[in-house]
This record gives C-alpha cells, sequence and structure tokens, in this order.
C-alpha cells in the first residue's frame, strides 16, 4: 500500500510539473502565490478593469451598509 501512495504522489507531482510548463509557455506563474479576491471588495473603476463593472453581467448586494 505504501508504495502505491509513492507513485500516486509521484505522478501528481509529474503532473503539476507539467501543468507549471505548459502555463510557463503562456506566460503563467503557477506557483506564483494567487489568493483570490472578494468580488465584493472591487467597487468602481476597479470593478470595471476585472470586468465587474455594471452591465457586465454580476450584481451583488452588501448587507448591513
Amino acid at each position: 500500500m505504501e508504495e502505491l501512495l509513492k507513485i500516486l504522489d509521484a505522478s501528481r507531482e509529474r503532473e503539476h510539473e507539467n501543468r507549471k510548463f505548459l502555463a510557463a509557455l503562456k506566460g503563467i506563474d503557477l506557483d506564483k502565490d494567487n489568493k483570490p479576491e472578494d468580488l465584493a471588495d472591487f467597487k468602481g473603476v476597479e470593478a470595471y478593469q476585472k470586468g465587474f463593472g455594471i452591465g457586465l453581467g454580476i450584481g451583488h448586494r452588501v448587507e448591513g451598509e
């Protein structure tokens, strides 16, 4: 069982490295710290620039303000 887990881990690591390589060809760094952003924090021009402005297909309401 331990050998099977090692093989599975190695396979996952190889696949991750392959994805990193393919992303690097497109100029994307998968190891870069890409924390998800909260859509509710985008307001005004910043929301529009990120594609979440008025009329761009997303809406939300902030409760308690």
